[in-house]
This record gives C-alpha cells, sequence and structure tokens, in this order.
C-alpha cells in the first residue's frame, strides 16, 4: 500500500507540473494571438488605405477625362 501511495503522490506532482506548463504554454499562445490580431488589422488598414488612394486617382482621372470632352465640346 506504500507503495501505491508514493505512485499516486509522484503522479499527482507530475501532473501539476505539467498543468504548470500547460498554463504557461497557453499564455504565450495567447500573446501571440494578439500580435497576430493586430498585424492583421494593420495588413487591412493598409489595404484600405491603398484602395482609397486607387479611388481617388479614378477619380482624377475621370475628372479629367470630363474636362477634356467639354473643351473639345465647348471649342467647336
Amino acid at each position: 500500500m506504500d507503495n501505491l501511495e508514493k505512485l499516486i503522490t509522484l503522479c499527482q506532482e507530475e501532473v501539476i507540473e505539467a498543468r504548470y506548463k500547460m498554463n504557461i504554454q497557453r499564455d504565450i499562445l495567447m500573446e501571440r494571438n494578439i500580435e497576430v490580431k493586430k498585424y492583421e488589422k494593420m495588413k487591412e488598414n493598409d489595404f484600405l488605405e491603398f484602395l482609397d488612394v486607387i479611388k481617388e486617382a479614378e477619380n482624377k482621372e475621370m475628372d479629367e477625362i470630363s474636362i477634356r470632352q467639354f473643351l473639345s465640346k465647348g471649342v467647336r
């Protein structure tokens, strides 16, 4: 019986140590997940800004085309 109690105590200690290591790894994973989400948000914001620049350039080009058409019709 004494041997069995020692085995149980040893197993309990191993479980406690494994749980401690698991909690540390979980905390590290959570921190990294937060970092990933930050980078994803930055990437999304950069892409939205890129789309705005493209849209602004397209609008400017359309304005220039409209002005040219107006001037070419107005000159005649």
